[in-house]
């Protein structure tokens, strides 16, 4: 039976994938992965990377958000369509709550 702490994280991922959705991404939960990002999406003019992580302090955040942008396969500073990078630790007022975010490329739809 899975622990607490991964039933709350598998809830919040699919709350952030489910947010996506409604604004029109296509959204995909990197289940299991134990990578940089727990949630990816686009909506064909922008993407989004999304790691989730419950109880993160913002300065852990901002650590996290580094790693993502230092993993990312391309340098997202040269990337042809907006990129947002997020560290997000729950839900607000059906939102997710950001701790840390970076845009890259150039501005566009990236809500």
């Amino acid at each position: 039976m899975p622990n607490n702490n991964y039933k709350r994280g598998y809830a919040l991922e699919r709350n952030v994938k489910l947010y996506l959705e409604s604004l029109g991404y296509m959204a995909t939960r990197a289940a299991g992965s134990h990578g940089v990002y727990d949630v990816w999406a686009t909506n064909g003019k922008s993407l989004w990377f999304v790691q989730c992580k419950i109880g993160a302090s913002p300065a852990y955040a901002i650590k996290l958000l580094q790693e993502m942008t230092h993993e990312f396969p391309i340098s997202p500073d040269t990337s042809v369509i907006p990129i947002t990078m997020s560290v997000v630790d729950g839900m607000k007022a059906g939102k997710p709550h950001e701790l840390a975010r970076a845009e890259y490329g150039p501005k566009g739809d990236t809500s």
